[in-house]
């Protein structure tokens, strides 16, 4: 699902992506990758408190194998729409 994405951080120093959260989900992953390119993540956390993005940051740093640190949201903090930025463990 994400593997291309994965290959890419592989050849680059960094990747910006796009997120499409959804909070109060069962469980948090990454469920699909859209027609246009963004990522569908569920998160268990709710949009409060800054919760859901640290959760997303968790998920993220799981799914691409780098630290949570090397993580970034640069837009869309406090909106369902993100993009974020992941950064090679390499870097």
């Amino acid at each position: 699902m994400i593997e291309s994405l994965i290959q890419k951080l592989a050849t680059q120093a960094s990747i910006d992506i796009v997120i499409r959260v959804r909070p109060h989900a069962p469980k948090s992953q990454i469920t699909s990758v859209l027609e246009d390119g963004s990522v569908k993540v569920d998160l268990a956390a709710p949009a409060e408190d800054n919760r859901a993005n640290i959760s997303l940051i968790n998920v993220l740093a799981e799914s691409f194998s780098v630290p949570a640190s090397h993580i970034k949201i640069l837009s869309g903090k406090t909106a369902r729409m993100k993009l974020v930025r992941i950064t090679s463990a390499q870097s």
